[in-house]
């Protein structure tokens, strides 16, 4: 279409769909901004195979109208194959020759290699180790290529990323296959691990050597010295260098992953089964009352003070790596030791006590430190799942709402035999924990510094009122968003708006009003 080499013949579909979504999509965007700041783009490569088109690698290069300006992805580019299932493979010579004259004119260039995408289709119609030999056989003909490839540009004006658009199935033996390699070099990097705002919360690199696919856009916008809009929620790679080989660290950390993975898979299945059968139990004691037996009571309370003492057992495990089932027995076995201490220490009267101040504990000594046991907590983050890379998660921000208080009302004494000084300071505490929690550079959860802003307040409103009234609540409400909304702006004036998505969604309102 014009001048332009490439078409994406379903752009209007995917206009209307992305129309349809529940947030806005700006289809188009890395091309087009790549196109308006003066840079030529194109695209090169396809994973056709021998009964469907695949050219997905368009969408990465195209501007908003679908198009782009150079390159070559058609079946030029791609020979048959009778020898492989999917009858179709990259012809090395003619991708080869293809980049070269797209490098001469582009400074943006999308290289599909195809081979692993194509085994990857065709992987569910073979028996487990065919499937296994063509990918691996794959990989290596994507390799020879992607060799090629390099070669014929000039390695002191051209840089590579390597990503892996979308992650396979498991391999037999393989629990999960969820984390994908990234690879990224430039003339004059340091050789290290990647890292990136979207997984370290920031400046401080939490997370050495996990990126996430939503920082590719940002990362190649920030290289040619272009405005990230506010529309890409990804942060700009950069490297990092560590001590030692950084394979061996990477490869160590995706069998960690694994194992934590592993270990969250049976836990998530066993705890919340046990804990609420617990509580269930101690419902139908309370609804006998004096008609039920002793026996049955210590056995409940037992139970109940075990399952409280499971979330801080699911830190310790995280100080040094283990295997899943070792982790597992060392949970049950970490669990079980913290409720009999805590019995013990307060004469079997008060055992939830200890669970409830050590979880606090921990969790406070660890969102200060650096998070290295949330990091691997199987109670903790999912970073295969996306689910979170730093701060405080849900799990443990609710475990630490709830925990709080039942540490606060098991140590604070009766309001008639306090003295005076002792409820000013747990407000303070409560008020220092919200702050923690909700301020960018440590806890970074907007939703539970709210909270624990509004639980903590109303505890604190009881500390001093016996029976409060409708104001105390509203004051309690105001002071709680107050308390949430000054640990952001502390956090996003110390470290700038890619401190956290709260901060993300700040910046997106200055730049795109009230849309965001």
């Amino acid at each position: 279409m014009g001048d332009n080499a490439i078409v994406h013949l379903g752009i209007g579909e995917l206009l209307r769909h992305s129309a349809e979504a529940s947030h806005p999509l700006r289809l188009g965007l890395l091309g087009g901004r790549l196109q308006r700041s003066g840079l030529h783009v194109a695209c090169v490569g396809n994973a056709d195979t021998g009964t469907a088109l695949h050219r997905e690698a368009v969408c990465i290069a195209m501007n908003e109208q679908g198009l782009v300006e150079l390159g070559n992805v058609g079946e030029g580019v791609v020979d048959d194959a009778e020898s492989l299932p999917y009858g179709v493979t990259s012809d090395p010579d003619r991708v080869v020759a293809a980049l070269a004259r797209a490098a001469r004119r582009a400074d943006v260039v999308v290289l599909d290699l195809g081979e692993t995408s194509r085994a990857e289709e065709y992987a569910p119609l073979m028996p487990a180790a065919a499937a296994r030999s063509a990918r691996l056989e794959a990989i290596e003909k994507a390799d020879r290529l992607l060799g090629k490839g390099i070669a014929a540009l000039d390695p002191a004006e051209w840089s590579v990323l390597v990503i892996t658009p979308s992650v396979r199935e498991p391999d037999p033996g393989e629990s999960f296959a969820t984390l994908a390699p990234v690879v990224f070099y430039r003339p004059g990097a340091r050789p290290g691990l990647l890292v990136s705002p979207s997984t370290t919360g920031g400046t401080r690199a939490r997370r050495p050597g996990m990126v996430v696919n939503t920082d590719i856009a940002a990362t190649v916008l920030d290289y040619f010295g272009i405005d990230i809009p506010a529309e890409v929620v990804g942060r700009p790679m950069s490297e990092q260098s560590v001590s030692g080989a950084s394979l061996p660290q990477l490869q160590a950390n995706v069998r960690r992953h694994d194992d934590v993975e592993l270990t969250r898979r049976w836990l998530f299945r066993g705890f919340p089964m046990f804990a609420a059968a617990a509580l269930w139990l101690a419902a139908f004691l309370i609804v006998l009352g004096e008609r039920a037996p002793g026996w049955a009571n210590s056995l409940v309370r037992g139970l109940l003070v075990a399952a409280l003492s499971a979330p801080p057992a699911m830190l310790l495990v995280a100080l040094r790596p283990l295997s899943a089932g070792e982790t597992v027995v060392a949970v049950i076995g970490g669990a079980l030791a913290i409720a009999l201490l805590g019995g013990w220490m307060t004469g079997w009267r008060s055992g939830h006590v200890l669970p409830a101040v050590a979880l606090v504990g921990l969790l406070v000594y660890d969102l200060l430190r650096g998070q290295g046991m949330l990091a691997w907590s199987p109670l903790s983050y999912s970073p295969a799942a996306g689910a979170r890379f730093y701060g405080i998660g849900n799990e443990y921000g609710g475990a630490l709402l709830g925990a709080t208080l039942v540490a606060a009302s098991g140590l604070l004494s009766r309001r008639d035999r306090a003295p005076w000084w002792e409820r000013p300071i747990a407000g303070l505490f409560l008020a220092g924990v919200v702050a923690l929690v909700g301020c960018p550079i440590w806890g970074a959860n907007f939703g539970i510094a709210l909270g624990c802003a509004v639980g903590f307040g109303l505890f604190a409103l009881y500390l001093w009122q016996s029976r409060p009234a409708g104001q105390h609540m509203v004051a309690v409400a105001a002071l709680a968003i107050a308390f949430a909304a000054g640990a952001i702006s502390v956090g996003v004036l110390i470290q700038g708006a890619e401190a956290s998505h709260i901060g993300r969604w700040l910046a997106g309102l200055r730049s795109g009003g009230w849309a965001a």
